[in-house]
């Protein structure tokens, strides 16, 4: 009976065998782990930088910085107050801040400059362009942290209006007229590169 329980039974180095295989796997485990995670976040992010689609975020297009330099090309009619927007370019705003009702404040208008209290829209428009193919809404945002952002639309010959382009800059990023926007624009102070929410 000794000798079938001897048998049966592992040994002691067998035991410590195992457990130096299991000491060794789980790091190789934890690191590939780790790489899958890694992997599936460079996934997701190449699918940022793809035209919006039924599988993709809907309003987030990475551009190049040579695309960027030139995003803002064109001549535009500065626009000061929000009523002046075209319909369809208000529609697609509505669209992409994700409001039943379009609203942004006009310049010097109180707006929800802070997370802190405030009433108002959330967004205040510092100025806009309307050219004959290309729509750009230049505005600050408040609430938890304030930044200024860019939305580009393009406006097709029935004068409809689509996302073409926006971008998020912080506080670096405010610019006076249109000849500085587009510096920042081109100088990258605007990112892209991530799901903001506009």
């Amino acid at each position: 009976m000794k000798n079938i329980s001897t048998a049966i039974s592992p040994s002691k180095d067998w035991a410590r065998g195992l457990t130096r295989r299991k000491m060794v796997s789980a790091p190789l485990m934890l690191r590939s782990l780790i790489w899958l995670v890694f992997i599936c976040l460079i996934i997701s992010g190449a699918a940022v930088g793809q035209e919006p689609g039924p599988d993709r975020p809907q309003f987030h297009v990475v551009l190049s910085g040579r695309q960027k330099a030139h995003i803002l090309d064109g001549e535009f009619s500065i626009v000061v107050a929000v009523e002046k927007f075209p319909k369809a370019v208000r529609a697609v705003l509505a669209e992409i801040f994700r409001q039943n009702t379009f609203e942004i404040a006009n310049p010097g208008q109180r707006y929800q400059s802070t997370d802190v209290g405030e009433n108002g829209p959330l967004r205040r428009l510092v100025f806009a362009g309307v050219s004959s193919d290309k729509c750009f809404v230049y505005y600050e945002r408040g609430g938890r942290g304030h930044g200024y952002y860019v939305v580009v639309l393009r406006i097709d010959a029935e004068k409809r209006a689509r996302f073409l382009w926006a971008g998020a800059g912080a506080d670096d990023a405010l610019a006076h007229d249109l000849q500085q926007l587009r510096a920042k624009v081109s100088a990258g102070r605007f990112k892209d590169n991530a799901l903001y929410s506009w």
